[in-house]
């Protein structure tokens, strides 16, 4: 229903129907054209309860977007041809262990958003931020059985497997949370919250293989007796808004 575009800075302004979208990382949000009557008439329902941020929201925003007042779809609408989305539910399985617990932190901790859960660092921490571990490192299988217990109860009881199944299932998720909390025998990567941290986290890993290999060719020039002494100090760390200065041909 919605598209989230790439971070960019904002002015805010007091009146909502004045105001863009922005998400907690600074992102453009956009109602997708073809999202348009379904999201109108899921605020209408809200506002005709009399939830009253739903009516303001009618109001300032949605009423206008129905009626196309000049201005309101250029701010919160992105006119595209693609077709609505359709959302599939499927399980997560224990034995896909990076989703398997990044769901367990989702469906059975506490937090404000994904942001807060997993940009800690570790998996570990992202338990901890959603309140299914203490906040200390001497975890022991009691804290395993724990929330295998939260996760039998909570969640696998209710999807529509065999009892064999059913077993695999309680087996595999013990044997992750095993790994992941006492035997730290799994990796401890969170995952990405949106395709935009994944392009982020793709660029950070590209630039640094950059680095690497710069780094490398200025000190093979550097250790070459033959031409060290004609090299510019900022050789290395030259830029487009630090350029390389004296530069020689050979």
């Amino acid at each position: 229903m919605f598209r989230v575009a790439g971070s960019q800075e904002c002015s805010f302004h007091a009146d909502v129907g004045d105001q863009p979208w922005f998400d907690g990382l600074s992102r453009r949000v956009l109602l997708r054209s073809c999202s348009v009557k379904k999201a109108v008439n899921f605020v209408r329902s809200k506002a005709h309860r009399g939830d009253p941020r739903a009516i303001e929201m009618r109001r300032c925003v949605f009423k206008p977007i129905d009626r196309k007042y000049p201005g309101f779809w250029e701010r919160f609408v992105q006119v595209t041809d693609t077709h609505q989305v359709v959302s599939v539910v499927s399980l997560v399985n224990p034995w896909d262990r990076t989703k398997f617990l990044a769901h367990l932190c989702m469906s059975l901790g506490r937090y404000r958003s994904e942001v807060d859960l997993f940009c800690n660092g570790t998996m570990t921490a992202a338990f901890v931020k959603a309140g299914l571990l203490p906040n200390s490192s001497s975890w022991s299988r009691d804290d395993v059985r724990s929330i295998l217990r939260r996760y039998v109860i909570e969640d696998l009881r209710f999807h529509p497997i065999s009892a064999r199944q059913f077993a695999k299932h309680v087996k595999g998720a013990m044997s992750a949370l095993t790994d992941l909390i006492t035997d730290n025998a799994i990796g401890d990567q969170t995952p990405c919250v949106s395709d935009i941290m994944l392009k982020e986290q793709a660029t950070d890993v590209l630039s640094t293989k950059e680095q690497v290999r710069r780094a490398n060719l200025v000190t093979s020039l550097q250790d070459d007796p033959a031409i060290s002494a004609c090299l510019p100090d900022n050789l290395l760390t030259g830029s487009l808004a630090n350029p390389i200065s004296g530069v020689q041909r050979f």
